[in-house]
């Protein structure tokens, strides 16, 4: 009967543990704007639609440009959190000196987002009626994801 016990202890501790360390996510690493893991998962999704060698050309164009203004962006962006972080650590910061660093740094850039939304529209015009079924059943599962995480 004790063997029975602490097998039957043994086996919900086992099974817990397997439940507890499925459940935690995404290392916070995965959030990173790493702009090659960026592409890689781009890569992927886009060879999952089966584009036609004209498509696959024109992607490439549109690739080439994303990859530009991703990097170009993100190493603004590095650089401005440097100069801030440097600001914030002297004995007594300027924080009237950092706000407007931060309001010239961000007039030079309006609207980051538009240009990548702009990307995809580009990119969503060259694809045939299956493949845009494809991408909008995709951003439908997303969206429900997101729904269901935020609710």
């Amino acid at each position: 009967m004790k063997a029975k016990t602490i097998l039957l202890a043994l086996g919900c501790v086992a099974v817990a543990s397997l439940l507890l360390t499925s459940c935690t996510g995404h290392p916070r690493r995965h959030h990173r704007p790493d702009p090659e893991v960026m592409l890689r998962r781009l890569d992927r999704r886009v060879k999952k639609l089966e584009l036609t060698e004209a498509q696959t050309r024109q992607y490439e164009e549109i690739r080439t440009r994303f990859k530009g203004d991703l990097l170009n962006d993100i190493s603004r962006f590095k650089n401005t959190h440097n100069i801030i972080r440097t600001q914030l650590m002297m004995d007594d910061p300027d924080i009237q000196a950092i706000a407007e660093e931060l309001k010239q740094r961000m007039a030079g850039s309006p609207d980051l987002r538009a240009k990548y939304l702009d990307y995809f529209v580009e990119f969503y015009h060259i694809l045939d009626e299956d493949q845009r079924q494809k991408v909008l059943k995709h951003i439908n599962r997303r969206l429900k994801h997101v729904e269901r995480v935020h609710s």
